[in-house]
């Protein structure tokens, strides 16, 4: 297999400057590194279209540099890293890349529009059109845990850092691994609406945590979606369906203009 061990760059006031990409990537019992190979893929639109660059050494042993050209105030930059060896055997930072994760930065100054860790009503609204699911609707409470044969169902706390508790939890009450199970329907939360129209081309950024799991062979799916037009349409951003187990908390970004 291929090791890797790297870093990723954060968020960048600076623009229009090349970021470098620097990473420790070993072959272990896996045949050579083919040095056209060792690259580092990057995208300007959410992983739509990629483009690479050629990782060289750097002198100090098993360690790889490239530089992602420079870019303007509001790009988010999606990247990962891809190695090969002479014997055919693949890797990617991070792992199962770009398929399933990748690292990403944001380029330029940023202002904070909403930061919200659930503990008080910020103005989130609970049921859209076309919601009909007959149990697990979301709520804001304190969630209990759940797990069935050793896995785990419902995180017992939110993730959020601190004395806070809540988070938007379609079952707050524990009990029955299989208690506000969504079915028959949709259930939806929306933020409030945010103005984004003096960000630097109407960029934004959105982050936040989920926790979902879904071991069953149905169709079930959990839809992060955002609306440029105060709810008319809306862009789907993540969508996590079919037969899949989340048991981690994951970070999520999306970037739209206006």
């Amino acid at each position: 297999y291929i090791f890797f061990s790297f870093t990723p760059v954060g968020d960048l006031e600076t623009v229009n400057t090349p970021v470098a990409i620097t990473a420790y990537i070993e072959s272990q019992n896996a045949g050579i590194l083919v040095p056209d190979s060792t690259r580092v893929h990057y995208s300007l639109d959410r992983g739509q279209s990629w483009s690479s660059v050629v990782m060289t050494p750097t002198g100090n042993p098993s360690e790889f540099t490239a530089e992602i050209p420079g870019q303007p105030c509001g790009t988010l930059v999606t990247y990962y890293i891809r190695a090969r060896t002479d014997t055919g055997v693949t890797g990617t930072e991070p792992n199962r890349a770009p398929q399933f994760a990748s690292h990403e930065f944001m380029i330029g100054p940023q202002t904070v529009s909403l930061e919200d860790n659930l503990e008080t009503d910020q103005g989130w609204t609970i049921g859209a059109p076309g919601d009909a699911a007959p149990q697990g609707i979301w709520q804001r409470a304190d969630p209990v845990g759940k797990s069935n044969a050793g896995q785990s169902y419902q995180p017992e706390n939110d993730h959020s850092t601190g004395a806070g508790v809540n988070c938007f939890v379609t079952d707050p009450t524990g009990g029955y691994y299989l208690n506000g199970d969504v079915d028959g329907g949709k259930t939806t939360v929306l933020s409030p609406i945010l103005d984004f129209t003096a960000t630097p081309g109407g960029a934004c950024r959105l982050d936040f945590w989920a926790f979902y799991q879904n071991d069953l062979a149905v169709d079930d799916s959990l839809v992060a979606s955002v609306s440029n037009d105060a709810g008319s349409t809306w862009l789907d951003i993540k969508k996590i369906f079919g037969k899949h187990t989340w048991n981690n908390w994951f970070n999520f970004a999306a970037y739209v203009t206006s």
